[in-house]
């Protein structure tokens, strides 16, 4: 999580759950807690903004291994009634461990069937959610506890992220400079052209920088025009 909040906190929202609150205190604080979190992953996902569900990072363990059951129990239950109280469509959702992927799926998004349609990445299985779930074909990456390295979630992340909005072509090379990603530069002599370069940008999900020669538009007295596109499906 630390990595994945490192490389893509440019971009990514983060909402942490106190564990305190929901395995410790009382049933009032413990419902507060729930019901702030989910209501602002619904703030940002109606944002268009990617959002990140995390438990806090500080470990409370009780005094002998049953009672450290019960609140990792306490903490899961927490987490799907969060998930279940989320009432924005996400474009995709990315569950990390096997048990909590399996509750998120079943409890939370009321899935009782899947289509494995691919993987996310070598051992991660990318599932489309059944019709009858709260959310029917959206894709739900099942990220295994023990798959990868610390760089695999932000990788899956990164690669379904939502790029930044670019106000400037220097802000855009800027940008791509810091994140250690290509941008592509074109020469584009009529409408065609553009069309495919942005359809191209758009499949890839990556940036693109078009020199727009000023034929294009019909228009004598431009030479050129540069512009910056960024997909922002």
């Amino acid at each position: 999580v630390e990595e994945l909040i490192s490389q893509s906190g440019r971009f990514i929202r983060s909402v942490e759950v106190s564990v305190d609150k929901v395995a410790m205190k009382s049933l009032e604080e413990r419902q507060e807690e729930i019901i702030r979190a989910a209501e602002m992953v619904d703030v940002f996902l109606q944002a268009r903004k990617d959002t990140l569900l995390i438990t806090s990072r500080v470990l409370i363990t009780g005094k002998t291994p049953s009672e450290s059951l019960e609140i990792n129990l306490k903490v899961s239950s927490a987490m799907v009634e969060i998930v279940r109280r989320i009432t924005t469509r996400p474009r995709y959702i990315l569950a990390k461990g096997g048990i909590t992927s399996s509750d998120i799926a079943t409890k939370a998004l009321e899935a009782k069937r899947a289509k494995v349609v691919g993987q996310a990445l070598a051992g991660v299985p990318l599932w489309e959610l059944g019709p009858e779930s709260r959310h029917p074909g959206v894709p739900y990456v099942v990220f295994p506890g023990n798959v990868g390295d610390n760089n695999a979630v932000a990788n899956v992340v990164r690669s379904w992220a939502r790029p930044v909005r670019i106000s400037s072509t220097k802000e855009l090379l800027l940008n791509a400079e810091k994140g250690e990603y290509a941008v592509g530069a074109f020469n584009v002599y009529n409408m065609e052209g553009v069309e495919a370069v942005v359809a191209a940008a758009e499949e890839e999900r990556s940036p693109a920088i078009l020199q727009v020669r000023s034929t294009c538009f019909k228009v004598q007295y431009i030479t050129l025009v540069t512009s910056s596109i960024m997909n922002d499906s």
